[in-house]
């Protein structure tokens, strides 16, 4: 039985554009048993395992089909989708003058991501493009923008959410 650990498999996800996405697992294995330390132990020293990871909060859901050998380590495949459509609240916020906006796209879709002051008025239609299943962040400057609060709006297949942020200058 060789161990490994269970965080060099599917414990980090990556949206798009290859940044870290936060991922608090929930393991279970075939071909190998994984401890309460996380750490995975295969069944032999070479071989395909399945390993499924989903987050606590369970909107991310995936799996890797791990070969393990002497000659080659670790490789995997599929990185973790996310199971619905959702958007983040914005963080920091209030901000000034730069916040990140998460985002997941369950299924192949066009996003877009629009921004709104208090009174309705488009200040900014940022995304506005086709995206694959995954999870995505955009950073929001809003340095040419006045204080005060501001409306975020996504839309992707049958899915639309608003939210608010601060901006504190």
């Amino acid at each position: 039985m060789t161990p490994y650990s269970a965080l060099q498999f599917t414990a980090q996800g990556f949206d798009s554009s290859g940044a870290d996405v936060a991922v608090y697992a929930k393991w279970s294995a075939t071909g190998g048993t994984i401890g309460r330390n996380g750490l995975f132990t295969a069944g032999s020293d070479t071989g395909y395992f399945q390993i499924t990871v989903e987050d606590t909060l369970s909107r991310l859901k995936g799996s890797a089909l791990v070969h393990i050998s002497p000659e080659t380590g670790l490789k995997h495949s599929e990185p973790l989708r996310p199971m619905s459509f959702s958007l983040d609240q914005n963080f920091p916020n209030p901000f000034n003058p730069k916040t990140t906006i998460k985002y997941g796209v369950k299924e192949s879709c066009h996003v877009i991501l629009k921004v709104y002051d208090i009174r309705g008025r488009q200040v900014g239609n940022f995304i506005d493009s086709e995206h694959e299943a995954g999870m995505y962040s955009y950073t929001f400057n809003a340095s040419t923008l006045a204080s005060g609060v501001y409306l975020y709006k996504i839309v992707m297949k049958n899915y639309s959410c608003v939210k608010k942020m601060v901006v504190l200058k």
